[in-house]
């Protein structure tokens, strides 16, 4: 098999991108906006605007994708390899009989094998799967085309998620400082006994949560597009940034990012406000790890400055829910409730899996009888993965993965400040899944791919473009 590899210079040369960079950004961008309105994205119409809008522009990338350009050409097969890798375990489990698979395998009792027979097969529903499927390649073919967008399309999406982030905040800052049980121009989504009314109807809880249905998946958003947004007002133009004027980034910078620490604090998350800790932090210190020269320098310690304005504020906001909150964890088991329950599962079943979007079916079989019902995720997303693709099928796609990443997102050049910022925030999302599922809420997931096209595109890099301003990365 040939290796596959990239000419970087080559790449680097195609300076403009993507012909259609800016429509494909605008779309992007828009989405990025309008998918969290229906509660973070969980209802149905949110899935048909993803959909929709996704299959739109991916026609348009690829109809104005030269296939004779050798470079592009290159970059589309590392991208389509993953997605295949993932689609061949998927259409496995859905195809696979159980009868193939010997006791302790699988989930079915011989009770039910006996009654369905042949029929039976290793994925509990063929519909889930395939939409689970479905939902992973438009969230890919988003990643894929943020990473051919020239440096005006990478301006124009952080624009609009820079909109989209300053929105969420006030709109959580308002609900809650306002304590109002439903915010009237939503009611679009649905009059009477919709899921907004029912959503407004219930007792108040003190959580800045935005247009979210949960305050958690509110906070992952926030951290993750905070990161993102923050990165590109530091950054130069000739790396997607927003401005060249250093007075106007520093401004927009403090400014932003007290916002979005009084917003994330008064979300009142523990594990949204640690892991936008940790991510802030990993990319401050990865900024001043890269630091060259007397301006650099100075820059290298903006996002230090941002990330203790962003604390402060929040401090100043409230602290003491937060805190007391955190007090009371030892008493909030739910979780491990659940993770210890799923290890009751034969052995065997963690080894081939039990398919994807699987979860709610395989659950019931171990549900402790003191845990609530309404629990339909595992809250968290890298073991639930494991559970339903198994450990093998895990195996593979995670050194396909490593192997993609090193191939498609590392840099000869190095990265930008922005990329930084968006690598940040991939790191704040693998934080956040391991206790929560906001890969599964696709008004948070959407800005998780984002981020990793964001990693993954060449006309951001550092040292091809770099020159006297604040992103000097080596």
């Amino acid at each position: 098999m040939a290796k596959l590899s990239i000419n970087h210079d080559a790449l680097n040369r195609h300076v403009h991108g993507h012909p259609g960079s800016v429509f494909l950004a605008a779309g992007l961008g828009v989405l990025v906006i309008f998918l969290p309105l229906p509660l973070g994205g969980v209802l149905e119409i949110a899935r048909v605007i993803l959909a929709g809008t996704m299959v739109v522009l991916f026609l348009v990338f690829w109809a104005f994708t030269s296939r004779s350009d050798k470079v592009y050409s290159l970059r589309a097969r590392l991208w389509i390899l993953p997605w295949l890798i993932l689609s061949v375990f998927i259409a496995m489990h859905i195809a696979l009989p159980v009868r193939w698979l010997p006791s302790g395998w699988h989930v079915y009792s011989q009770a039910v094998i006996e009654q369905l027979g042949p029929d039976l097969r290793l994925s509990p529903s063929a519909i889930a799967s395939v939409t689970y499927w479905a939902t992973f390649s438009l969230y890919w073919v988003a990643a894929w085309v943020v990473s051919t967008l020239s440096r005006k399309g990478v301006r124009v999406l952080l624009w609009l998620i820079f909109s989209a982030t300053v929105f969420q905040a006030l709109l959580g800052l308002t609900f809650l400082v306002q304590k109002q049980d439903l915010i009237p121009w939503l009611l679009f989504f649905g009059g009477e006994g919709s899921v907004w009314d029912s959503f407004g109807k219930a007792k108040f809880i003190p959580h800045a949560r935005g247009s979210f249905y949960l305050y958690n998946h509110y906070a992952g958003f926030l951290s993750m597009s905070g990161l993102i947004v923050l990165a590109g007002i530091f950054s130069s133009r000739r790396t997607g940034g927003f401005t060249r004027r250093k007075g106007l980034q520093i401004v927009l910078g403090v400014l932003f990012a007290m916002i979005i620490g009084m917003a994330l604090l008064a979300s009142r998350s523990r594990l949204g406000v640690l892991s936008g800790v940790v991510g802030g932090v990993l990319f401050a210190v990865l900024i001043l790890r890269r630091a060259r020269g007397l301006e650099s320098r100075w820059v290298a310690y903006a996002p230090w400055i941002a990330l203790g304005v962003a604390l402060l504020a929040g401090l100043w906001f409230g602290i003491d829910r937060l805190i007391e909150r955190y007090l009371q964890l030892p008493d909030h088991t739910d979780r491990f409730q659940i993770w210890a329950a799923l290890f009751d599962l034969p052995l065997g079943v963690w080894v081939v899996g039990t398919g994807a979007s699987s979860f709610l079916e395989v659950f019931k079989l171990v549900h402790p009888s003191g845990l609530a019902p309404s629990y339909w995720r595992a809250h968290n997303d890298w073991l639930q993965f494991v559970l339903e693709f198994g450990l093998l099928a895990s195996l593979v796609v995670g050194l396909t993965m490593v192997w993609w990443f090193r191939r498609a997102a590392c840099h000869a050049s190095g990265y930008s400040m922005l990329q930084l910022g968006a690598l940040s925030a991939l790191v704040v999302q693998s934080v956040h899944s391991l206790g929560d599922f906001d890969l599964q809420i696709p008004g948070a997931a959407l800005v998780f791919w984002v981020a990793l096209g964001l990693v993954a595109n060449p006309h951001i890099a550092g040292r091809a473009h770099r020159e006297k301003s604040f992103d000097q990365s080596p």
